[in-house]
């Protein structure tokens, strides 16, 4: 039996949906998060020692070179160690709005 969700810092709850490029990086980046060509979108939250990282099946390109990203991953890390994060211990603020 595999890890259950909470035990593991990668989440494949929405993968396969289709985002619309221009809007999310606005979205994402009005709330601190920043593109990383050809990898995803990452957030770090300094203050609380840990990033979350975006994936993308066809990688992160700008939104003028594709029509729609396709949400693979959404995966929690230590910033000290990029050591995974099992995702029960991602503090509640880090999916809100700010």
């Amino acid at each position: 039996m595999g890890p259950k969700l909470s035990d593991s810092g990668v989440s494949r709850r929405h993968t396969g949906h289709q985002l619309q490029p221009r809007k999310t990086l606005a979205l994402l980046g009005g709330r601190g998060w920043v593109a990383h060509p050809e990898e995803g979108v990452r957030r770090t939250f300094h203050d609380a020692g840990f990033s979350v990282a975006l994936t993308f099946l066809q990688g992160f390109f700008t939104p003028a070179e594709v029509e729609a990203l396709t949400l693979e991953t959404v995966a929690s890390f230590k910033t000290e160690s990029a050591e995974l994060l099992p995702i029960a211990q991602v503090p509640a603020a880090a999916f809100s709005d700010n």
